[in-house]
């Protein structure tokens, strides 16, 4: 938590739930967990979203901060998981991670302009391999208005999680 802590003041970030959520705009971010289900979905304001496409301001100060976005993120969802009533701090730490690891990632590129859907939504499914030690990310997204349901969002969890183990059978969910 203190190095979380740490690099988000390195990276300029004050606590703030309104500058999260001013000026909201169609993208919406999802992290999910096999074993816990929904964990948080965070529509993005337009100064994220903003950052998140230049990769400057406050994202870009902390993306230096973070040599491994993954791991970062893992770390986020750790401390996150750890809570019994996450607070707005704790939601606003994970949003700015998950917005990071969004960004470092290859389905981020297929993620289209806001001006040409109706709306986009980048999830971050994670599980704990058999290992017990190991936390898989996959990253994925979809294109439509509004928030999906959960029955929509489990359907995409099985579907990158089938595709994953596919390539990846080590990577069994403990």
């Amino acid at each position: 938590m203190a190095r979380l802590q740490r690099q988000m003041a390195v990276a300029g970030w004050k606590p703030d739930a309104e500058t999260l959520a001013c000026n909201p705009v169609k993208l919406w971010l999802y992290s999910v967990s096999l074993h816990g289900g929904p964990r948080m979905v965070t529509q993005a304001g337009a100064q994220l979203y903003r950052e998140m496409l230049c990769g400057g301001g406050v994202m870009g100060d902390l993306a230096a901060q973070v040599p491994v976005p993954g791991d970062a993120l893992s770390d986020a969802l750790h401390f996150y998981d750890a809570l019994k009533e996450p607070d707005a701090d704790a939601r606003q730490i994970l949003t700015m991670y998950l917005a990071i690891y969004a960004c470092s990632t290859r389905t981020w590129d297929m993620v289209k302009p806001l001006n040409q859907v109706e709306g986009a939504h980048f999830f971050v499914f994670d599980w704990m391999a058999r290992d017990r030690k190991t936390r898989v990310l996959r990253p994925a997204h979809h294109h439509q208005p509004g928030p999906m349901s959960d029955e929509k969002v489990a359907d995409l969890f099985r579907f990158v999680l089938d595709a994953h183990l596919r390539n990846h059978p080590g990577d069994m969910p403990a």
